[in-house]
C-alpha cells in the first residue's frame, strides 16, 4: 500500500477518532465549519455521522475533491474573509 493509497485511509481513522472524542465530551451534533478542510475527509465522516457540515479551505485542488467527488459543501475561500452567517 502506497503512502497515496494509505494517507485517505489515515485521515478517515483520524476523523472519525476525533468525532468521537467530540461526543464523548457531550458535543451534540449541529452545525461543523472545518476550516483548512482540505479534500475533505474530515467533514464527509461527520456528514455520515449526521452533522451539517462545510469546508473551506485556500487551496484549490482539495477543494475540488471535496465538492465534486465526495459531494461536500466545500468552497476555496479565506478565513478572514469568511462570514459566519454563511454557515
Amino acid at each position: 500500500l502506497s503512502l497515496h493509497d494509505a494517507l485517505p485511509i489515515l485521515l478517515r481513522i483520524d476523523a472519525k477518532r476525533s468525532l468521537s472524542n467530540l461526543n464523548a465530551m457531550g458535543i451534540k451534533k449541529g452545525k461543523l465549519l472545518d476550516v483548512g478542510c482540505g479534500a475533505g475527509f474530515f467533514i464527509d465522516e461527520a456528514r455520515k455521522q449526521k452533522w451539517n457540515v462545510k469546508g473551506i479551505d485556500t487551496a484549490k485542488s482539495p477543494i475540488v475533491y471535496a465538492s465534486k467527488k465526495l459531494k461536500l459543501s466545500a468552497e476555496q475561500k479565506d478565513i478572514l474573509k469568511y462570514k459566519t452567517s454563511e454557515t
